[in-house]
């Protein structure tokens, strides 16, 4: 069983989370907010993943997030890092699908990734494994941030490079600004369940439509 719920937190916070439960029967159940952080037992068994899905609002070394007007000091880039973990510790995330992550390459941004998985694991004694992807920004990707233990990586794909689909014959070859990402993964069955695959796609699409730039009002 599959239980699927969405969540709005001020600020920072949004998540889509799953439960993949092991009882005789199929049913799909949706919580507010409050009922999904309060982490409540459930009578139907533990869940086996809580999948979070996070804008990091141009998160990557200080250098980047003052090009990108998000902070100005240190002081300011930790108490951020801060309110992140405390969500992600507050919802119990297993797989943290994230946006906006900075880095001047694919290798920055998961520098930037690790650091927050190592500051993570310094609350939960957890350890976490990072994922990121190629994008057609110059320093804005999406990625994921994953609890190693009872998960096994089963392949990581990327779209940056799919073309978009034309909104008119005489309009140009384009491809997605951020490339999406497709993580798939085998999970563990918890209470004597069996093991599930679990594929997850995380994107973050431009939020730009209806501007003076956007004449079709469809093209972000």
């Amino acid at each position: 069983m599959v239980r699927t719920a969405r969540c709005t937190i001020p600020l920072l916070f949004s998540c889509l989370s799953f439960m993949l439960m092991s009882p005789p029967t199929a049913m799909s159940q949706a919580n507010d907010r409050t009922n999904i952080l309060s982490q409540e037992r459930d009578s139907r068994g533990l869940p086996e993943v809580i999948l979070c899905s996070q804008n990091l609002e141009n998160f990557g070394e200080l250098a980047l997030m003052k090009r990108r007007e998000e902070v100005e000091t240190q002081e300011e880039r930790a108490v951020k890092i801060d309110a992140l973990i405390k969500r992600f510790r507050k919802a119990g995330c297993t797989i943290i699908a994230v946006q906006e992550v900075l880095g001047a390459n694919e290798k920055k941004a998961q520098e930037a990734l690790n650091e927050l998985a190592a500051r993570l694991q310094f609350f939960t004694n957890k350890k976490y494994l990072t994922y990121v992807g190629p994008s057609n920004d110059r320093i804005s990707r999406v990625g994921f941030i994953v609890e190693e233990e009872g998960i096994e990586f089963n392949g990581l794909t990327s779209f940056a490079n799919v073309e978009l689909p034309k909104i008119s014959d005489s309009q140009e070859p384009r491809l997605f600004a951020r490339g999406p990402l497709q993580l798939r993964l085998v999970i563990t069955g918890k209470e004597q369940s069996a093991s599930r695959e679990l594929t997850v796609i995380t994107f973050h699409f431009k939020s730009q439509a209806f501007n003076s730039a956007d004449g079709a009002d469809l093209s972000w």
